[in-house]
Parts: C-alpha cells; structure tokens; sequence
C-alpha cells in the first residue's frame, strides 16, 4: 500500500488541501447534535442492529474456528455474548461521540489468516493505538488521500479469505435438504439486493431502507425459513421409550430399553415379571405376543434407532 501510495504521489500527486483548515488535536464533543428520538428513524436502525448481531454472530464462529476455538458448547456461547454486547457498548459510545455505531468486521477473520496473529494483546494494543489516533484528525486526512485501487489493491486478498473463510465455516457443517435450501434462499436474497437493488424500488421507503443492506436482506430470510420450514422430529428419549413399553405390555420397566440391550443384568439378580418372560434382541419395533394377536408397538418411530424385541407368552 505504501509502494502504490508512492507511486500516486509521484506520478498524479495527493491531495492534502483538507489538513490546512484542520487542527492538529480535537477532542471530541458528547452529544454535539442534542438528543432526540424519531420513532421512524428508530425501527429501521433497531433491525439493522438486530441482524448487525447475527453477523457479528457469524463472524465470532469463524474466529473461533480459525483461531482453533470450540464452535459449541459454553466457551463459544461466551465468547459470541461478549462479541455482541462489545458491539453494543462500542455502538452506545458512538452514538454518544456524533459518530456512526459500530460493529465487528469478518475482515479481521482475513487478517488472522494472512498473518498467522490471533492474540489478545495484540488486538488490545491495536484498539488503544486507534483511542489516541482518533484525537488527531490529520491522520484520517492522510488515510483518505490514498487512492481508492491502492487501498483496493492491498485489501483484495484480505477480503477474499472473508469469504474463503465462509466456505470453510460451512463447509464444517454437515448441510441437509432443509439447511442447504434457508442457506440458498439467504445467499440469493443478500446478491440480488447487492446487484439489483432497483427490485426493491416499488416497497415503502421505510421497508426499501431495511432491506437494501445484504447483510439484512439475507438475515432476515434466513430466520423467516429457519422459523417457518418443518424441521425434523426430535429422536425419543430412553426414559420415554421404557413408559411406552410400560403402557402398552402393563408390566413397569425399572430400566430404559437401551440399557437392557447394552448393559443386561446378570440372571441372577434379573426381577423376572410374572405375566411375561422377556427377552432383549436389537431391532426397530416392540412386539407382544399373546395367546390369540399379535400388537406391534413402535417405541420411538424413528429409523435406525435401536429398540428392544420383548416376546410375551401368557402362561
């Protein structure tokens, strides 16, 4: 970046006219514009930091996979509630400075992967580099003297390991029908937006403001099917296995059906139950025996589930 930087300056020169009416150190005024509260203005801002935090959420999951963090479970829970209301307390101090709000950037994703770097310290050092650089404005004039293909230029392969990124964070997942098609409709939705964003010139203003940022168009797709779409029916529990053969054979079971089949009890201490003589084989149904029909009873409907084969004869 300092090379074609360079090189601009050499050959087209750098515009630097803004430094001479800036001053060298400006502290930054609280609540500069007053406050006031537009409920129009509020309820797209407050969709926009809804599905802000689902991004945010999404990027904290591919900085812990890049950085060799768990994906589930309480440490990564920790560590995506931290990320969001990091981004709220950054956002309230914004507001309160005249700034706009902030939030995390999938762009820090590619920098861990270029340079190898995911340590704390240095994110910290980097934070409070940017407090003391924020109180001299001809910084940010210098930053926006460079031109735009330089900058293009150096980030190009940062924010193509953005993406990259992505792919590997899905590809972690083992997609079904369901997951692959709320993930397709998301995908189309945030592109077309970006690429024909005209499509959405006939909405009222207020709805055409929400859903021209991909980001939201694309979030709120994804939680609309993710909430809509039937999913699948929740495997059966031991325990509720072991009361369905309870009701349907009337003899109590002190013992959930996968513990008969994988951990039988020795035949001596094995309570035998008086109207019937059981006996645990490994397949998908439950089937009682009496002396006139023959009942199949399933315990949890699912397929490939292991049940128990219980034959009853009436003495």
């Amino acid at each position: 970046m300092a090379i074609g930087a360079t090189y601009v300056g050499i050959t087209k020169g750098l515009d630097f006219s803004g430094l001479a009416s800036l001053s060298v150190v400006a502290i930054p005024t609280p609540f500069a514009f007053g406050i006031a509260f537009d409920i129009t203005l509020f309820l797209p801002i407050a969709l926009i930091y809804l599905f802000s935090a689902i991004e945010t959420a999404g990027d904290l999951t591919a900085n812990s996979l890049f950085c060799k963090q768990p994906v589930s479970g309480p440490i990564y829970l920790a560590r995506v509630k931290g990320g969001i209301l990091g981004d709220g307390v950054n956002s309230l101090l914004a507001g309160m400075f005249n700034t706009f709000p902030n939030t995390t950037f999938g762009q820090n994703n590619g920098v861990i992967q270029l340079t190898g770097i995911a340590s704390r310290k240095v994110g910290f050092f980097v934070a409070a580099l940017f407090v003391v650089i924020g109180f001299f404005p001809i910084v940010g004039v210098v930053l926006q003297a460079i031109p735009k293909p330089v900058l293009g230029g150096a980030t190009l392969v940062m924010f193509a390991m953005v993406a990259v990124g992505g792919l590997k964070l899905l590809a972690s997942y083992a997609l079904d029908r369901r997951s692959s098609l709320v993930t397709a409709c998301a995908l189309g939705m945030a592109i077309g937006v970006m690429m024909v964003p005209e499509a959405l010139s006939e909405l009222p203003s207020w709805l055409e403001n929400i859903l021209l940022s991909p980001v939201t168009s694309a979030g709120l797709t994804a939680v609309i099917l993710d909430l809509t779409l039937p999913g699948k029916k929740p495997l059966a529990s031991p325990h509720a296995s072991a009361q369905k053969i309870e009701s349907s054979t009337g003899v109590a079971q002190d013992t959930p059906a996968y513990e008969l089949i994988h951990n039988p009890k020795p035949e001596g201490n094995r309570r035998a139950p008086k109207a019937l003589n059981e006996k645990a084989v490994v397949n998908h149904e439950v089937v009682k025996h009496s002396a006139h029909s023959t009942h199949i009873l399933s315990i949890d409907g699912q397929p490939g589930v292991t049940s128990a084969l219980f034959s009853a004869k009436a003495r």
